[in-house]
């Protein structure tokens, strides 16, 4: 047969099998199951097997996530799987295995890194890509072929309760650790594994930051922000596979949006990858937007609009078959996303290396080097606030007083999409309360033969039911608390701890024994916060909040400590960005570590104790008030805070009555223990043509007293233009270290194809005119800003847009 032949080109190959498949063979590529659909008394049986994949199937979803085993057996069972689909179907095409791997395959003992909100705090794409490259390694050694990740959805809005999945507000930001990621994960292919992007497009900004709304944005906007970071990995970094959201846009949900899925995602970008449903999205056509009027409608509606792909089941496309046969639907829509599936399987390697090597599970997981990198990333995340009269960093022979819900508990490291995240869902369904899963929820409870179709999971994975989630994550990592590391010989301090509070509730004798332990100490460390995840939690999926401010009872015991009359230093465990505008009076430093994961309390350590100098900035504007929403700091002319320049929309400094107009804390903003300057700014140019780049210079010095990274941010301005531009907008950055006393002269190269936007006549382009590029360590302020002009006439750059 010509398609198992693989010295023939892959599109000869896909044709001939195409040509053999029946409709049957080919809806089923377009579907998948859950582990969970196979398993009968635990086991996978060949009865399972034969039910679900008469046919073959497209792939198996969120294969970690169905608890059927330790890493160490996943090998074998996905070898079970895929030699039914190779031997036992009539084609013999292989199941692409697929699962979550935000940051970290969400597999036990797999390596847990740093929240994505983190990794975009480090400004260092390239870290990224080291750790796309781990996970890919992780990844193959247990046969998942395809990643549910990299979120590339642009978080402007605080309230939604998965900023932590994001690189942040700032398309430049996103765009570069969105190839980072893909060209990690993706690399040489047939060696790499499938990315998928999503959430495919405007999902992130609703009304009312509430998750699956309606997205409130407009078509200039809709591309030149929110698709940026898509067409940036589709150009530079091939990507492969991108995933629609729940939301809807323009009346329309995307499912089934023509305009936003054929219109701008295949023949504006030019993407032709797999494009995939999020967890039963076709289903929500019927019951959730009530555009579809049963499954065939919304099978119809989603195929026509370009969906290749429905996860976690077939619910909705096995209607296919009876459609296509009725003559309801034109069959040309299933051979077009038949044959990009077909694509990604042989340009992967599925149809040459279809099994897992069982050998490669034992070289790659526990790598001491793969901990090493979690930790050097960890350190590069942590964004140093406020630091009031040097309160930090925290001198030896201290007496700490480490307080509050975070400070001898593990969970608060890890957020959605982990294992330990997981595991902690599972627990709590299985104790009955609600979870916020989307998609395979709704999913498992519609196949259980059971009420609670997870009440047999613990015991499937050998634990016992009343297994609590910090020894869960003891079991899986090693990861010890924030008291337990600062107790170590290494720091010599003295330190106490209490938790004083809950993350949301008060608990007996808790102030008191707070005060106590501040009354005995020199300062006091104040381990506060949310949790995220899918129960239990103040943020994740599904849990979004009107509230951005530390949960009220931290707050309090806040302020009643600070009547100790001693420094406290706030460290704050958050999966979104939280305002303390409400307790900076009673704090003298402050440390976002986000969600940091597996070696968080190694990282926060050192950082308050200063073995390791932070250098994380903020990828996202901090608000003071939930009422300050949206607020960013690309935003319009004539629109946002940062009108100095053009007060005359404005009372003299203020823009509310009953509120400062500014952030809490700027984009880029983030604080070290030693002193950067810049200086000698040189512009190769004035002129500069319009088909060709921006050169510039800088010279950075390190004049504090410690080593150091800093992050250089390059802002610039379009004076003039037919439609509204930013006031300000990222356009490239670069983090240096350097020792105490050293300088260094940086070099920056700007194309100007990378300054486009889209014009009045909905062109993309980039055109002459007045410009300014503004230099310094954040958005707030400019240490050097310098006008130029660009000459020339206006150029449409369209496919040739560059990042």
């Amino acid at each position: 047969m010509l398609y198992k032949d693989k010295n023939v080109p892959i599109k000869d190959r896909i044709d001939d099998l195409l040509n053999r498949m029946t409709v049957e063979e080919k809806v089923a590529q377009l579907t998948s199951c859950l582990p969970t659909h196979l398993l009968k008394d635990g086991s996978i049986t060949q009865e399972n097997l034969f039910k679900i994949m008469p046919y073959g199937l497209g792939r198996v979803s969120q294969f970690s996530y169905a608890g059927i085993a330790a890493p160490g057996m996943m090998p074998g069972i996905a070898n079970i799987i895929q030699e039914y689909a190779v031997e036992k179907t009539r084609l013999g095409i292989p199941i692409m295995f697929q699962s979550e791997a935000l940051n970290g395959f969400t597999s036990k003992q797999a390596t847990n890194f740093p929240s994505p909100i983190n990794l975009a705090s480090m400004f260092a794409p390239k870290l990224v890509e080291e750790m796309a490259t781990i996970i890919k390694e992780e990844l193959l050694c247990c046969g998942v072929k395809q990643a549910l990740c990299p979120v590339l959805d642009i978080a402007r809005d605080p309230r939604w309760g998965r900023c932590y999945e994001t690189y942040g507000e700032d398309p430049h930001l996103v765009s570069q650790n969105a190839i980072a990621y893909v060209s990690g994960l993706q690399a040489n292919k047939k060696e790499g594994v499938l990315a998928t992007a999503k959430h495919f497009l405007g999902y992130s900004e609703t009304q009312g930051g509430i998750n699956q709304a309606v997205s409130r944005i407009n078509d200039k906007e809709l591309y030149d922000v929110f698709a940026t970071p898509f067409q940036a990995a589709i150009n530079k970094a091939g990507l492969d596979s991108i995933m629609s959201s729940y939301s809807e846009y323009d009346g329309v949900s995307i499912t089934a949006n023509k305009k936003i899925l054929r219109t701008l995602l295949r023949e504006k970008m030019k993407f032709d990858g797999v494009l995939m449903t999020d967890g039963a999205a076709m289903t929500k056509l019927i019951n959730y937007f009530g555009t579809a009027k049963d499954e065939s409608d919304a099978a119809i509606q989603a195929l026509e609009a370009g969906v290749d792909a429905e996860i976690p089941g077939s619910d909705v496309y096995s209607y296919l078959v009876e459609l296509i046969k009725k003559g309801e639907l034109d069959e040309k829509f299933l051979n077009e996303s038949v044959t990009r599936v077909l694509k990604t399987k042989f340009e992967y390697g599925l149809f040459e290396n279809p099994y897992v090597d069982f050998m490669a599970f034992s070289q790659v997981y526990g790598n001491e080097k793969y901990r090493q990198k979690s930790k050097k990333m960890a350190d590069e995340s942590i964004v140093l606030l406020k630091n009031n009269h040097n309160a930090l960093p925290i001198k030896k022979k201290t007496k700490v007083a480490l307080i509050g819900p975070h400070s001898n508990t593990l969970r608060g490291y890890f957020g959605g999409y982990t294992y330990a995240a997981g595991i902690d869902m599972i627990i709590g369904l299985t104790k009955g309360k609600s979870a916020t899963f989307h998609g395979v929820l709704d999913d498992a409870e519609k196949n259980a033969e059971t009420k609670n179709p997870f009440a047999g999971i613990l015991s499937a994975i050998g634990l016992p039911e009343d297994i609590e989630i910090e020894q869960v994550i003891r079991d899986n990592y090693p990861s010890i608390t924030l008291f337990e590391q600062l107790q170590k010989e290494e720091y010599e301090l003295e330190v106490k701890q209490t938790k004083g509070c809950s993350v949301l509730e008060n608990i007996k004798n808790g102030t008191q024994d707070a005060m106590k332990l501040a009354e005995e100490a020199d300062v006091i460390v104040m381990a506060v916060g949310g949790l995220c995840g899918w129960t239990n939690a103040t943020c994740g999926e599904g849990m979004d909040s009107v509230r951005i401010a530390i949960p009220e009872v931290q707050e309090k015991l806040i302020k009643e400590l600070s009547k100790a009359g001693k420094k406290i230093i706030l460290v704050l465990f958050n999966g979104r960005p939280l305002t303390t505008v409400n307790v900076e009076p009673y704090v003298d430093a402050i440390v976002e570590t986000w969600l940091i994961g597996q070696e968080g309390s190694r990282s926060i350590a050192d950082v308050l104790t200063g073995k390791v100098n932070p250098s994380g900035k903020l990828p996202m504007t901090v608000p003071r008030t939930a009422g300050q929403i949206p607020i960013f700091h690309y935003h319009k002319r004539g629109s946002g805070y940062d009108m100095k320049d053009n007060t005359i929309f404005l009372a003299p400094g203020e823009g509310y009555v009953d509120c400062k107009y500014t952030p809490l804390y700027y984009f880029g903003h983030g604080l070290s223990y030693t002193d950067f300057k810049l200086s000698n700014f040189k512009m190769t140019n004035n002129k500069v043509d319009i088909n060709s780049k921006i050169k510039f210079s800088v010279d950075i010095e390190n004049i504090g007293g410690c080593a150091g990274s800093e992050v250089i941010q390059v802002y610039y301005r379009d004076y003039y233009s037919k439609v509204t531009r930013p006031m300000k907008q990222l356009v490239m950055f670069e983090k240096v270290y350097l020792k105490a006393n050293e300088i260094r002269k940086i070099d920056f190269t700007i194309p100007v194809a990378s300054l486009g936007f889209t014009g009045v006549d909905d062109k993309f382009i980039v055109e002459p005119g007045a410009m300014q590029l503004m230099i310094g360590f954040s958005s707030e302020k400019a240490i050097f800003k310098k006008d130029f002009e660009l000459v020339g006439e206006t150029r449409e750059i369209g496919k040739d847009r560059v990042f």
